[in-house]
C-alpha cells in the first residue's frame, strides 16, 4: 500500500492507494510518530482511504497500530478526518476509530475530503 504524507499546509494530509496491509500501516505509523516527536503544535489532518483498493489487515493487527496511537501524548489536542468512500474503507475506519480512544485525538469519518476540511476547520 503506497501511501503519501504532505506536511506542506496547515493540515497535513495523509493519503493511501493501492492494498492496505499491516506492515505498510505500521511503517506509516513510524513515520507519523517520527514526524510529530519534535513539534510544538501537532496538526489536524486528512486521513484519504478512498483510493484503496483493498485491505489486508485482522483485528490483532489493528489493535496493535491503536494501541500505541491510544499510549501517544501530544503537546496538544488535534483532529484527525478520516475519509472513507465505501463500506469495506468505512468498516476499517470504523474500526480504527473505535480502537483509538486517546483523549487527544478527535476522529470522525466522512465520505469526502471536503466535509473532513470543514469539520477541522470549525472552533
Amino acid at each position: 500500500m503506497p501511501y503519501e504524507i504532505d506536511i506542506a499546509g496547515p493540515i497535513w494530509r495523509v493519503t493511501y492507494t493501492g492494498t492496505l496491509t499491516s506492515n505498510e500501516l505500521v511503517k506509516l505509523f513510524e513515520e507519523s510518530y517520527r514526524l510529530e516527536h519534535d513539534l510544538q503544535v501537532v496538526p489536524s489532518r486528512i486521513c484519504d482511504l478512498s483510493r484503496v483498493q483493498d485491505i489486508h489487515l485482522n483485528f490483532q493487527d489493528m489493535l496493535g497500530v491503536a494501541n500505541r496511537r491510544r499510549e501517544a501524548r501530544f503537546p496538544n489536542a488535534f483532529k484527525s478526518a478520516l475519509i472513507a468512500a465505501n463500506p469495506v474503507q468505512f468498516g476499517f475506519a470504523r474500526m480504527f476509530q473505535t480502537l483509538n480512544d486517546n483523549p487527544q485525538i478527535s476522529i470522525k469519518i466522512f465520505s469526502t475530503v471536503e466535509e473532513g476540511v470543514a469539520w477541522i476547520e470549525q472552533q
